[in-house]
């Protein structure tokens, strides 16, 4: 049997589709690494967004230059930090809330730290200090979260998907396109269109499916051409015996008759209808066979 080789052209190897797709992928999530970490430094360095330790930076600064000096100083509390003060009798005489959804959890712990519990609390990335200066004594909270921490991790997210998701579909859309391809080439030959020219897809595994379904394509036109030329063969035989046989049925047949016409034994008449009757028989089949 002769030995295809498969075209080869253009095509691609699956294996090399996915490495691409892969390689792909991880450079287009290095760069969005890249790009994400030269922004937070630019926006978090330079001062444009505030850090997650800068509030925190911020309140013990105060904190340590109130314990220095004695004195509480209204004006110089940081921003973004809530803080309730009390006199040595604990009375309230200074409050400034920056969230009042913080507020609650602030008397709570000033609560708890008037009955003796412990002086430092945590609620995931909030936090709460007491802070004692001379005759006054200072609740704080401050948060540890970096500004637009939130929004900075959706965009990271939305980023990261689309690095994934956008080759994804491109390399199913190329597999799919490829295998619809090679469906639409079988369903032909399915269909008895033997005619179509092989397909294309561009991918290497694909395509060998191809020539291979191509070169049973052409084993089977060429075994039903050699069937229909052997048919044709043997019906041509058939024709020709057929004619070599209705030649001397007609001459018999004519001679019967006549001797039927001028017979005047009824036994030889007997004979020679016989004769008649079982050419037509004959005649009959050489007729069934030229058909």
């Amino acid at each position: 049997m002769e030995e295809r080789r498969v075209r080869k052209g253009k095509d691609v190897k699956l294996g090399t589709l996915l490495a691409r797709y892969v390689l792909i992928v991880a450079t287009l999530l290095i760069i969005s690494f890249i790009v994400f970490y030269k922004a937070i430094v630019y926006f978090y360095a330079g001062g444009r967004w505030k850090n997650a330790n800068q509030s925190e930076n911020e309140a013990m600064a105060w904190a340590n230059e109130s314990a220095e000096t004695g004195y509480f100083n209204r004006d110089t509390i940081p921003e973004d930090i809530d803080v309730i003060i009390d006199d040595a009798d604990g009375n309230e005489v200074f409050r400034i809330i920056c969230n009042p959804e913080n507020e609650n959890f602030l008397n709570s712990f000033r609560d708890a730290i008037k009955k003796g519990d412990a002086p430092i609390a945590r609620a995931r990335q909030e936090f709460f200090r007491q802070i004692i200066a001379a005759n006054e004594t200072a609740y704080i909270h401050y948060s540890v979260t970096a500004e637009n921490e939130g929004l900075l991790s959706i965009v990271i997210i939305f980023v990261g998907v689309l690095d994934v998701l956008i080759p994804t579909i491109l390399l199913i859309r190329r597999i799919r396109k490829s295998i619809r391809s090679v469906s639409e080439y079988a369903r032909q030959i399915n269909a008895e269109n033997l005619s179509g020219e092989p397909v294309r897809s561009g991918i290497r595994e694909m395509n060998e499916i191809v020539d291979a379904v191509d070169f049973m394509k052409e084993n089977l036109v060429k075994s039903m051409e050699e069937k229909w030329a052997d048919e044709q063969k043997k019906r041509d035989e058939k024709a020709q015996i057929a004619h070599d046989l209705k030649t001397p049925l007609t001459i018999i047949r004519g001679n019967a008759d006549l001797l039927l016409e001028n017979c005047k034994s009824d036994e030889d008449k007997e004979v020679i209808e016989t004769i008649i009757k079982n050419s037509e028989r004959i005649a009959q089949s050489v007729l069934d066979i030229l058909e």
